[in-house]
Formats: structure tokens, C-alpha cells, sequence
């Protein structure tokens, strides 16, 4: 429960676009099941790399992104959405959409896989990744 106490500290209602959370702490919630963690990279991406282990995938290319992560999180707007992308540009403006969608708790791991000014990223972290094979 601390953890989800912790998710709630970093992504209130009215948190200012860009709220980040690191790598590692997205990788315990989602993990714990305590947030839904979201690969909004394109599958090209995801084949040749991974994706963060139990991260869903959903591309922000697709038309129906906010349709198919409220169907993920079941109709539940207020449940703990963490986005993930290659380097935390991406997830701004998914953060964006689903605000404007009447999710309430979104945030972004704003180092992303690759690394960025908020940190060294999922990949250089060395964290858990699920292998993605081509269709």
C-alpha cells in the first residue's frame, strides 16, 4: 500500500503535463499491479528493443489510443496510468490526451528507455524487458 501511496504523491488530479516518475519505481507499481504501464512506442520499436516486462503495448500513432487504454484499465479513468516512450517526448502528449479524456492519475517514466535529463532510461537501468517478435 505504501507504494500506491507514493504513485498517488507523484500523479494527484492537477499534476502539471510532464509529471515523471523514474524507472525503476514504474517498474515496482506496474509490477505490483498498483498502475497500468503503457509502451506507447511504435512496434518497430518494441521488436528491436523489448518492452518494459508487463507493459502493454499501445502505440500513440494509433487513432484509437485513448479507446484501447480505457478498455485496458476497464472503464476505470481514475486507476494509475504510467506511459512509457523512447526518450519521455512522446508521453507528454499521450499524457495530454488522456487528461483530456478524464483520466485522473497519468504519469510518464520522463527518462524513457534510452535515457534523458531525468535519468538513464529503462534499458541502461538494466530493467526487465519482454521480448516482442514480429507478426
Amino acid at each position: 500500500m505504501a507504494s500506491l501511496t507514493f504513485f498517488s504523491a507523484m500523479a494527484p488530479i492537477g499534476v502539471p503535463p510532464g509529471a515523471s516518475i523514474a524507472a525503476p519505481d514504474a517498474a515496482a507499481l506496474a509490477g505490483q499491479g498498483d498502475a497500468l504501464l503503457v509502451d506507447i512506442r511504435r512496434p518497430d520499436e518494441w521488436q528491436a528493443t523489448g518492452r518494459p516486462a508487463g507493459a502493454t503495448g499501445i502505440t500513440l500513432e494509433d487513432p484509437q489510443f485513448v479507446t484501447k487504454i480505457a478498455e485496458a484499465v476497464h472503464g476505470d479513468h481514475d486507476r494509475p496510468v504510467i506511459l512509457i516512450c523512447r526518450s519521455g517526448r512522446r508521453t507528454l502528449a499521450g499524457m495530454d490526451m488522456l487528461r483530456a479524456a478524464g483520466f485522473s492519475q497519468v504519469s510518464h517514466i520522463g527518462e524513457g528507455m534510452i535515457g534523458s535529463e531525468h535519468g538513464p532510461g529503462w534499458l541502461n537501468r538494466g530493467l526487465p524487458l519482454d521480448q516482442i517478435v514480429a507478426d
